[in-house]
């Protein structure tokens, strides 16, 4: 009897229920498991609860924006080397982009092929 390996986590964070749908799309071939928050303090707590393999992060986000939750997510030792992709329609000039803590920064609008290239590359997906 073979094993199925364990599905792996990625933390979607956006506060537009739309892209949560695009994600949920775009991403559902590989069976993942996606947990979603709606701002940044939601995606710490969620980030601390599940301990996630990988983070799709927007940056402009109510209450806390995504360079913040970065931020306390890579102070956090038990997260600190989790991977954050920042989605976002600015640059990632202007919000720090890898200097704030980003693995990577994919500018919106994305398309599925870069998100699935994107995800692919951290999770080893095939």
């Amino acid at each position: 009897m073979s094993v199925k390996p364990t599905a792996k986590t990625v933390l979607v964070v956006d506060d537009h229920t739309f892209v949560k749908a695009f994600y949920t799309m775009a991403l559902k071939p590989y069976n993942l498991n996606l947990v979603f928050a709606y701002d940044g303090q939601e995606a710490v707590d969620r980030a601390r609860d599940t301990s996630p393999d990988l983070i799709l992060m927007d940056i402009n986000l109510p209450r806390m924006d995504g360079t913040e939750a970065a931020r306390l997510i890579r102070n956090d030792p038990a997260l600190k080397d989790v991977w954050i992709i920042a989605v976002s329609g600015r640059s990632p000039e202007e919000y720090g982009g890898k200097s704030a803590g980003f693995t990577q920064c994919l500018k919106k609008p994305i398309t599925v092929e870069q998100l699935r290239s994107a995800i692919s590359q951290y999770l080893k997906l095939e």
